[in-house]
């Protein structure tokens, strides 16, 4: 807070953007983002299940990720979820929780990859006790596996109305606010999101579908003009 309070007190005219804890959300403090030049928040929330937060340890709550998630809208915030499918404990029902949060909550984009197991991270060392098989992109767990996982994340970026979804591979979260700095508006950077999006789910829906429909094409190139 004593950061933000002085960046606005020496009238800073820079933009800037933050990898942010949704625990620690308060209006004092996200007032105090927006007037010192917030523009966007990447936000870690991983689940829409509380289990799964518990066996991840993250130390927070769903509804603590909803009221974050409600005052950042407020204050005109953009924000970005990133969320992992497939971590021990994961079943369908608990995925389609995390898709409820995402369509409640209405986030500006979201991001959505499967668990990758990490022999270095502490959840290997509770393999046995959630049986995980394999490891990094390909496993099993007692309730769930890699494939399953993956046809959920396709679930996802299909379906999801409230939000758009944003290519990871050398886009992801930076590259919102690189087109932004170069000079498109936000409205032209959720219209190149979409018009992209739909490209990917022709050939998601047609795998045999070898282009784009001209339709989406021309979309495409007409967002990528400002």
């Amino acid at each position: 807070k004593n950061i933000l309070k002085m960046i606005i007190k020496k009238k800073y005219n820079f933009k800037w953007i933050s990898y942010f804890r949704a625990q620690f959300a308060e209006r004092e403090i996200i007032e105090l983002m927006k007037e010192s030049g917030c523009e966007g928040v990447f936000l870690g929330v991983e689940s829409g299940n509380q289990q799964i937060l518990d066996n991840m340890n993250k130390k927070t709550t769903v509804e603590k990720y909803r009221e974050a998630i409600k005052m950042l809208n407020e204050y005109g915030i953009i924000t970005y979820l990133s969320m992992i499918i497939g971590f021990p404990g994961e079943t369908l029902e608990t995925v389609k929780e995390s898709i409820n949060l995402i369509e409640e909550t209405k986030p500006t984009f979201f991001n959505a990859n499967t668990m990758f197991f990490d022999p270095y991270t502490p959840i290997w060392e509770e393999r046995e006790k959630y049986d995980i098989q394999g490891m990094e992109l390909e496993w099993s767990h007692s309730t769930m596996d890699s494939n399953t996982a993956a046809d959920m994340i396709d679930n996802m970026f299909l379906n999801i109305k409230n939000s758009i979804a944003v290519p990871e591979y050398n886009f992801e979260f930076p590259g919102i606010f690189n087109l932004m700095n170069k000079g498109m508006s936000l409205e032209q950077v959720k219209e190149l999101l979409k018009s992209f999006n739909e490209c990917v789910k022709e050939k998601i829906l047609d795998s045999d579908k070898k282009e784009p429909s001209q339709e989406a094409i021309e979309r495409l190139k007409k967002a990528c003009k400002f």
